[in-house]
């Protein structure tokens, strides 16, 4: 009675390839983005933390100064950086001469005038999308325009429609409020919904939702 013959492992060997990347095709998920789908964290909290990261690897904050910043500006979103004052942030721009600080302890208008804008701007548009006034598409697609043919964007969204001047003024009025705690994000959401149903000031809602008006406290 004849047997079959045995086969060597090199015969197996080559009939069984042997994948080598097996353990790189697994199953894998970025941690932020399971925190946001399991509803754990809200987006503009990733986007603050991720942001709150660069800083820090930056050297522009410390790591002891993150976790307070991440805990009172969270819901800015990536533009968090925008909403941290100088407590929050190393010193590399007090290296440039310190033009802020001599103007504001005499007439201090005149020398924030080109950078405060600017920034209020972004800030204000950021608060706004955040409340739903404005998408990102609208935003991105001002840009474009900007980028074409100039101008100036919130002039480009208020031309478009997108917004009102009025209802902008609100959002730029709500960033210093939000930065001293004197208003929160959420109260100041619903007053700038109020103010582009309404196409009322930021003032005039406040007084007609019942509200009192920390800038005439």
């Amino acid at each position: 009675m004849d047997f079959p013959a045995r086969q060597t492992s090199s015969e197996l060997d080559t009939r069984i390839p042997l994948d080598y990347d097996l353990m790189s095709k697994r199953a894998n998920i970025l941690l932020g983005k399971l925190l946001v789908e399991a509803g754990l964290v809200p987006n503009p909290t990733l986007e603050a933390a991720l942001k709150v990261q660069e800083l820090v690897r930056d050297e522009k904050m410390s790591p002891q100064q993150a976790p307070e910043a991440l805990r009172k500006f969270h819901t800015m979103g990536a533009s968090i950086d925008e909403y941290l004052g100088s407590e929050f942030k190393s010193e590399p721009r007090k290296t440039g001469s310190t033009p802020a600080a001599s103007p504001s302890a005499q007439s201090g208008g005149a020398a924030k005038a080109p950078t405060g804008p600017k920034k209020d701007a972004k800030g204000a548009i950021d608060l706004l999308k955040q409340a739903g006034i404005l998408a990102e598409a609208d935003v991105k697609t001002a840009l474009e325009v900007r980028q074409k043919h100039g101008g100036d964007v919130v002039q480009i969204l208020v031309s478009s429609g997108k917004m009102d001047k009025t209802t902008f003024e609100a959002a730029d009025i709500c960033l210093p409020l939000i930065r001293e705690n004197k208003m929160k994000v959420e109260q100041c959401i619903i007053a700038l919904n109020y103010c582009s149903r309404s196409r009322v000031s930021f003032d005039a809602a406040l007084d007609e939702l019942g509200w009192p008006n920390p800038r005439k406290q």
